[in-house]
């Protein structure tokens, strides 16, 4: 039984009403299913209060009231059907409270549809959370029901993909080129990174090399030109850090001068909590050989590789070889396992002696290898670097 009482603004013209079991969520019901009478009296000056006032047991029997709303239009007043439980959560205390007049099985269904939600989807505490349920009748409260709740949160670091495979030219009429037109950067769930560093692996020639970046308003970029090495921070979107990337370019100081090399040149990301992947990308530098003083015009009857000079060395040393004809030289320097670290030399070159400087500042101290093949002609030649 749902009792309305209107009050409307003028003289015998407010009106109570009597809802025997109507249907809940839906329109008002008609006035044929109700029981109403309108007043026959003057409004009372200033309608302040609503009093619910029980009789004594000879007036009345005991009353029991599931709810008052007080409200300007059906709809609000009426809960729809199934909604009498309200929740408030209270996130200081972590407490969710359950209020409404309802049934066993209501109150059943409304805990089991309860959820649990981690607003922290970058770094959440993963300490083990103990929840108790309780509930009470008004009367007296239940036992108390516990579960514990793990937090299982895997870091996932950024992902660097789809950075250009083919090797960049740097011609001795080149200004500047652009790193990369096409890597991108995902996670599924932290959208910023905070860093990225971008590195000559390999190759790096201090007086020459040079990783240029124009800052942005959240990205600031600083370029070490003794180890090689361009550093961007500032929190920002991967996409922000997508165009800054994609920005940079590579610039050779001594321009048509510039010393001809391969270069290694890698990238990463990084998020609060995790480094991304490393993705590479290689330049060719089209710059000089240069001649042996003095050798100009002189062809040597076979092929040679000379020790370097100075040998030992630091930072830089020359290495001279002789080519009796045309031939495609490739000079390679490996490191003391083995593996490669620099090409020098990789092209068709005319017969003559040659010079190639090989420099090693970014590299550590230790032994190198010279390996020269020109044509069937192979020679490896011992270096040593000291810092």
């Amino acid at each position: 039984m749902v009792i309305k009482y209107q009050f409307i603004d003028g003289t015998t013209n407010d009106n109570v009403s009597i809802f025997i079991n109507p249907t809940l969520g839906v329109a008002e019901p008609s006035a044929g299913a109700t029981i109403s009478s309108n007043d026959s009296g003057s409004d009372p000056t200033g309608l302040n209060y609503v009093y619910l006032r029980q009789g004594d047991i000879g007036l009345a029997p005991t009353v029991q009231v599931d709810g008052i709303r007080v409200a300007k239009d059906w709809a609000t007043v009426i809960a729809p059907a199934g909604s009498s439980i309200t929740g408030i959560f209270n996130s200081a205390t972590g407490i969710l409270t359950l209020n409404g007049s309802a049934t066993v099985a209501k109150y059943t269904q409304a805990l089991q549809s309860v959820t649990y939600q981690n607003s922290n989807t970058i770094n959440p505490s993963t300490l083990s959370r103990n929840i108790t349920f309780q509930v009470t009748d008004g009367l007296i409260n239940s036992n108390v029901l516990t579960r514990a709740l793990n937090i299982n949160f895997p870091h996932v670091p950024p992902v660097l993909d789809k950075i250009e495979k083919s090797v960049i030219t740097y011609s001795k009429t080149s200004t500047s080129v652009t790193l990369t037109d096409s890597l991108t950067i995902s996670h599924p769930d932290n959208p910023n990174l905070k860093s990225a560093i971008i590195a000559f692996d390999n190759g790096f020639i201090a007086a020459e090399d040079n990783l240029d970046f124009t800052n942005t308003s959240t990205i600031t970029g600083v370029f070490d030109n003794k180890a090689g090495t361009l550093t961007l921070t500032g929190k920002e979107t991967l996409a922000g850090y997508q165009s800054a990337i994609r920005s940079i370019k590579y610039r050779n100081s001594k321009g048509a001068a510039a010393t001809k090399s391969t270069k290694a040149i890698s990238i990463t990301g990084a998020n609060e909590l995790d480094n991304s992947n490393k993705v590479s990308r290689s330049i060719n530098v089209l710059g000089v050989v240069v001649s042996v003083a003095g050798m100009d015009n002189i062809i040597p009857t076979e092929f040679s590789l000379s020790q370097n000079y100075p040998n030992p060395f630091n930072p830089s040393t020359k290495i001279r070889y002789g080519l009796p004809k045309e031939s495609n030289v490739i000079l390679t320097i490996y490191n003391a396992i083995g593996a490669e670290v620099l090409k020098l030399v990789n092209g068709v070159q005319p017969a003559g002696y040659h010079e190639a400087v090989f420099n090693a500042s970014a590299l550590s101290s230790g032994i190198y290898f010279c390996r020269i093949n020109a044509g069937e002609f192979t020679q490896i030649k011992k270096m040593m670097l000291i810092k």
